[in-house]
């Protein structure tokens, strides 16, 4: 929840200012090209966004390697596997649509609105789809619901007072193929809006 808060009101600052300001051209007349600004203005949100995710998380468990029994931390390798990978489907998630939208969407309330729009939108339409054609997969458009079903997966199932914390999930595999389709949109909006631009009188 920290880290969807953080990237909805960070992210969709950093590619427009650039786009309003015409400055985007100044910087690729140097030596750096579309995608090191990319990764820079992706660095931005990534190492904060890590901060209060997967370290934090890791820390937990290296105290509870260090209060627990010896041989605690090799009996469950997977726990810190789980929190590291599924923190950086999250993270990356987060990023690059708050990247895309604020290259595509210059207003940055209108940029930060659509990205709140995306998850909440998202998940009402997708449980109506669910309700009214009594099908699971209009959870595809639940991308919040995507990424703890992967998460639930890295952890070999979790429960929650003796229930799973996702009812009748979508498959694991559904959920990386559309996650990854997002990410991929994101990526083509990066690159047809982060580009040299020169203008002829």
């Amino acid at each position: 929840g920290f880290a969807f808060l953080l990237a909805a009101f960070v992210g969709p600052t950093l590619v427009s200012k650039d786009l309003v300001h015409q400055a985007i051209p100044l910087y690729l007349a140097r030596p750096l090209s579309r995608g090191e600004y990319v990764l820079g203005k992706l660095a931005a949100l990534l190492v904060p966004l890590s901060a209060i995710t997967w370290v934090p998380g890791l820390l937990l468990v290296g105290l509870q390697a260090s209060l627990a029994e010896s041989g605690w931390l090799a009996a469950n390798l997977r726990v810190p596997w789980a929190i590291f990978v599924g923190s950086w489907v999250w993270i990356l998630l987060l990023a690059l649509l708050a990247l895309a939208l604020s290259a595509w969407i210059r207003w940055r309330p209108v940029a930060t609105g659509m990205l709140f729009g995306i998850f909440l939108i998202g998940e009402a339409t997708g449980r109506a789809i669910q309700a009214v054609l009594d099908t699971r997969w209009g959870l595809l458009l639940a991308f919040d619901d995507m990424v703890e079903t992967i998460w639930a997966d890295l952890f070999g199932g979790v429960s929650f007072l003796g229930r799973n914390v996702i009812d009748d999930p979508l498959p694991v595999a559904a959920c990386w193929a559309s996650l990854a389709l997002l990410a991929f949109f994101a990526l083509f909006v990066l690159d047809r809006k982060v580009r040299a631009v020169e203008v002829s009188r």
